[in-house]
């Protein structure tokens, strides 16, 4: 579990929505959630959209809600253990196995942790009641978990929200955004571009690192890659549409800059 940053409450019309933990420039925050995703049963089937893909369908033993004595100021704590054995936290006081990412430096009101297997919420008196709406409504599955997409799922952190506050636009949004991302893959995909570059010996791992594709306007009728290609002391990164990457496969155009060295 790795300590973030910038994290905080989402509040909507005044009303507590549910949290972005936030992250920091770490691995663990780039590793996805796969093992958060196991323990509260969510599904990973792409081909479900929106809120279904994200809702949590079981409540681990492991996730515990406690109040927490440090160094004579009380805490409280929301925490899925991960790492940590059940057995330690039955046995052991919580205070004394803690991750150290997760206790206060100074008078911080919310700290937050989290890694692909775990996560951890410490709040002061100031957020006491948030946390526990939050742990209330994990106790009833009316959470959603996810680390992107639009609005509460941006990039840039672990969000948990509550299923029955979310505005209904947000919903919408969500599962649109999912709708737009299945879309985009077969638009790339059509263009038939990473089955070339890989005849070409230019596919993954072999010529580039990432080829991500998005739409290159409002339009969506043409995709354009982000490439970040091996070897770039001849080969440049950005974007790029189908006809450069073909003409990368034939070792000429944009993406060669072995005039540069």
């Amino acid at each position: 579990m790795r300590r973030a940053y910038n994290s905080e409450l989402w509040i909507e019309n005044g009303e507590f929505v549910g949290i972005n933990l936030g992250a920091d420039f770490t691995s663990e925050h780039e590793w996805g959630i796969k093992g958060i995703k196991s323990a509260f049963h969510m599904v990973e089937d792409e081909q479900v959209l929106g809120i279904a893909r994200r809702m949590i369908l079981n409540m681990p033993e492991n996730l515990v809600y406690r109040n927490i004595t440090i160094d004579k100021k009380k805490y409280y704590v929301l925490i899925l253990i991960g790492y940590y054995s059940y057995e330690k936290y039955l046995n052991t006081p919580i205070s004394e196995w803690l991750p150290a990412d997760l206790k206060p430096y100074s008078d911080d009101d919310l700290i937050c942790a989290w890694d692909e297997r775990s996560f951890g919420i410490l709040v002061f008196e100031k957020y006491k009641n948030e946390i526990e709406t939050l742990y209330n409504a994990f106790q009833n599955k009316d959470i959603v978990i996810g680390i992107g997409g639009g609005h509460a799922f941006k990039n840039g952190g672990l969000k948990l929200s509550i299923i029955s506050k979310l505005p209904k636009e947000i919903v919408d949004e969500i599962y649109n955004n999912d709708l737009d991302a299945i879309n985009l893959k077969k638009a790339a995909e059509a263009t038939g571009i990473y089955e070339i570059l890989d005849k070409a010996g230019k596919g993954k791992f072999k010529g580039w690192m990432a080829l991500s594709p998005r739409w290159k306007d409002d339009d969506k009728k043409e995709v354009i890659f982000w490439l970040n290609p091996e070897h770039q002391n001849i080969h440049q990164f950005g974007w790029y549409n189908v006809e450069d990457l073909k003409e990368w496969a034939n070792d000429t155009g944009r993406v060669m800059q072995m005039d540069r060295y």
